[in-house]
């Protein structure tokens, strides 16, 4: 943490690669070139092509000094530019002590900041649909060693998305 070699900003490459030849730029310019690079690869490969997911990390997340949350906020910005007139749909996927009632849903906080500060944002709150679940199954949303979504999750997901995105007028 405290090495000479560490790095304290961000750097792009200035040559070519193995040249070892490194300009410094921006934490914004350092950001907008990962928003842009990932919405390149959305437009060329889709959207499957990105996932961003960052662990619970609530206090960070919420007091919007984890680097992820940084992360995601200039991501989100650059596809709401682009997106133009066109609505951005976000959809934060709550996690199993979520689901499970085990934790507040802080993570939302930061999305409705984001939503307000953006009026072209559909935030869409799944959490609901997964507590409408008698407490046995919304157990059964994630795997019993494993905290990723089962089936059952994926189709809760899908079932809160086209209902809500039906309500909303926008399918």
């Amino acid at each position: 943490m405290y090495g000479a070699e560490r790095l304290k900003y961000p750097l792009r490459r200035a040559g070519e690669r193995g040249q070892g030849k490194w300009q410094r730029i921006t934490w914004d310019e350092a950001l907008s070139d990962i928003a842009d690079a990932m919405l390149d690869a959305i437009q060329e490969a889709g959207p499957e092509t990105i996932i961003y997911e960052f662990g619970s990390g609530e206090g960070g997340s919420v007091n919007g000094v984890f680097p992820a949350w940084r992360l995601m906020r200039a991501i989100l910005a650059r596809m709401i530019e682009v997106a133009g007139p066109r609505r951005v749909v976000v959809a934060p996927l709550p996690l199993y002590h979520h689901i499970e009632g085990m934790a507040t849903p802080v993570y939302l906080q930061r999305f409705r900041e984001l939503a307000r500060e953006h009026p072209g944002i559909e935030l869409i709150d799944l959490l609901p649909y997964f507590q409408a679940l008698p407490y046995r199954e919304r157990r059964r949303c994630r795997y019993r060693h494993d905290p990723h979504y089962t089936p059952l999750a994926h189709r809760v997901v899908a079932s809160a998305l086209t209902a809500e995105l039906s309500r909303r007028g926008i399918a």
